[in-house]
């Protein structure tokens, strides 16, 4: 067996067909499905059991209560043979192809990591996003589905239980191994943004796991300069900015408490490399969200090419 193909569920009745068909119809073969149903109360293990029903040999299920998808992810890296392990959102789906290119390119190369683009799905509009484009691997795009990896690379890694960005926590801890990547520069998946996606919703609150997260991945060994990217990328830019286009209650204390671990962990942005190697836009976010500025920064992030 080549590749498990990791499918946790919760509640995805209205997309969990198509996503499942466009697994199951894979122009790559060598694959098992691996589907882990966390407590869903709506018609999606009925629809689960149908596919289970046309496609026995295919499909490994596993059914417990609602723990969250990161303990079905942990499950199922934990039932999966396959050589490879890729992810794929119940509420998502992938190009027929997807598999068979990105194996392809794992096998002829021998690489860790593969990762391609993916097409970007919100309020009837379509985007591509070149999740290719980076020039070193610790700073590109954190999500999972859009990658396959080699299993041997994630045996000692799982995902924290209980918190928004394990994805981000995992993926950084593996990006800490130094492991080898290819990159296949075709959108091949297809990822669907709801009112409720994890960030596209009004849970501030909730953006205060990446502190939780960013300090589980400081615990290892990780340079001062990565760490400090780390921050800056992810929480002084992506999170603060995030959170202030909320309409939440919260919104203010938590961008407080964001910016002061950010504060805790650079005392003087402008003496980081993060800041020094940055687009002089980009500078100028940095510097708003860095001195409790977010509100212009947000307004700056809006216009086309900041």
């Amino acid at each position: 067996m080549k590749l498990s193909v990791i499918v946790p569920v919760y509640n995805s009745q209205n997309y969990l067909d198509k996503c499942l068909n466009s697994i199951v119809n894979q122009t790559y073969k060598d694959l098992e499905i691996i589907i882990i149903n966390d407590g869903s109360t709506d018609d999606s293990e009925k629809i689960i059991n149908n596919y289970i029903a046309k496609y026995p040999k295919l499909i490994k299920y596993f059914k417990q209560e609602n723990k969250g998808q990161a303990e079905a992810r942990n499950i199922a890296l934990k039932l999966a043979i396959g050589e490879y392990i890729t992810f794929v959102d119940s509420d998502d789906y992938i190009d027929k192809t997807m598999y068979q290119k990105m194996m392809d390119l794992a096998l002829k190369e021998n690489t860790d990591i593969v990762i391609c683009d993916f097409w970007l799905l919100k309020n009837n509009t379509k985007e591509i996003i070149k999740a290719t484009n980076f020039s070193n691997l610790i700073f590109s795009s954190v999500c999972l589905w859009n990658k396959i990896f080699k299993k041997s690379i994630l045996e000692d890694i799982n995902f924290i239980k209980g918190i928004w960005y394990e994805d981000y926590n995992f993926f950084i801890k593996l990006c800490l191994k130094k492991p080898t990547y290819s990159m296949c520069s075709e959108p091949l998946y297809y990822y669907i943004v709801h009112d409720n996606s994890t960030m596209n919703n009004e849970k501030s609150l909730k953006n205060l796991d990446i502190i939780k997260a960013t300090e589980d991945i400081l615990k290892e060994n990780i340079k001062e300069e990565d760490a400090q990217t780390l921050i800056v990328n992810h929480i002084l830019i992506d999170a603060i900015n995030r959170v202030q286009k909320q309409k939440s209650k919260d919104k203010k204390m938590v961008i407080k408490k964001l910016n002061a671990f950010v504060h805790k962990h650079i005392k003087n942005i402008t003496k980081a490399k993060v800041y020094k190697n940055s687009s002089f836009k980009r500078k100028i976010i940095i510097l708003l969200n860095y001195y409790n500025l977010s509100k212009i920064s947000y307004l700056l992030l809006k216009v086309k090419g900041s």
